[in-house]
């Protein structure tokens, strides 16, 4: 690394702007490398998966300090209620400039900041992977930006030893960009599938792979692939000895085709990995 390079390194990566529709998201301020560490920061609260009722979530706010619940009512909300606990729903209208802060230490709990906080919630939360399981959910401020496309360029993850929700580059980013990661795993589904799951939370993505004309032909053949491998996958898992070499090696011969299309789609984060 020369010296410039390490003077670009500290300069701040990206900041929070208008993004249209989408209401606020982050932007490269600078040319970011592949696998840079964007964001890491601890959630406000944490939540396992089974308590994310509305009771519980507002007593987590009601414990924030004041500063804490002031930052949290400034992140984007999607009024309909929401049924699905817990995951990160793709939801991305403007906060409410207008309504108070409530950033004082006596926070008065009414009757629609209760819902304002629950939506909040629903709207903005991840669930937190600790590498084995989908036990909990949290909030981050600065990740809770992060705008959603089918082909991001950001990868959001959760280390558990640390206790942060982390954000680290997938590919070359070019200063201006908007950072985007993915809210739902759209690696085997169609344009209308992808729709159909973003649009339950009232969000309809505009991405460069659902643009309307846009050739699917490469998802179709990952989705075919995907379908064809889960059956072997579970075949090896259970232990199932009458699979033939020739079935395995046909099986490796699927997985790199599958890797080849998504790399090819643009899709380098974990689903790539996990082929």
């Amino acid at each position: 690394m020369n010296s410039d390079d390490g003077e670009a390194l500290n300069i701040a990566a990206f900041e929070t702007r208008n993004a249209g529709a989408k209401g606020f998201g982050l932007f490269a301020t600078r040319d970011i490398e592949p696998g840079e560490r964007l964001i890491e920061e601890s959630p406000l609260f944490i939540l396992p998966k089974q308590d994310t009722l509305n009771a519980a979530i507002v007593e987590s706010f009601m414990q924030l300090r004041s500063e804490q619940r002031a930052a949290y009512l400034k992140l984007s909300s999607y009024t309909t209620t929401v049924t699905d606990s817990g995951t990160r729903s793709g939801v991305n209208g403007t906060a409410d400039d207008n309504q108070p802060d409530h950033d004082s230490d006596e926070c008065e709990m009414s009757e629609s900041l209760a819902a304002r906080v629950v939506n909040i919630w629903r709207t903005n939360s991840y669930m937190l992977d600790d590498g084995i399981t989908l036990d909990s959910a949290g909030v981050g401020l600065t990740t809770s930006r992060l705008n959603h496309s089918c082909v991001p360029n950001v990868y959001t993850a959760y280390n558990s030893t640390s206790g942060c929700m982390t954000v680290q580059a997938l590919k070359p980013i070019t200063a201006g960009d908007e950072l985007c990661t993915a809210y739902i795993n759209g690696a085997g589904k169609l344009r209308s599938e992808r729709r159909a799951q973003l649009s339950m939370w009232g969000f309809t993505c505009t991405c460069i792979a659902c643009a309307d004309g846009r050739d699917e032909s490469r998802r179709r053949e990952i989705k075919t692939l995907m379908t064809k491998l889960e059956g072997v996958k579970t075949q090896m898992l259970e232990g199932d000895t009458s699979l033939s070499v020739a079935q395995i090696e046909q099986a490796v011969g699927d997985l790199l085709d599958q890797a080849t299309l998504m790399s090819d789609e643009g899709l380098l984060g974990p689903d790539l990995a996990d082929v």
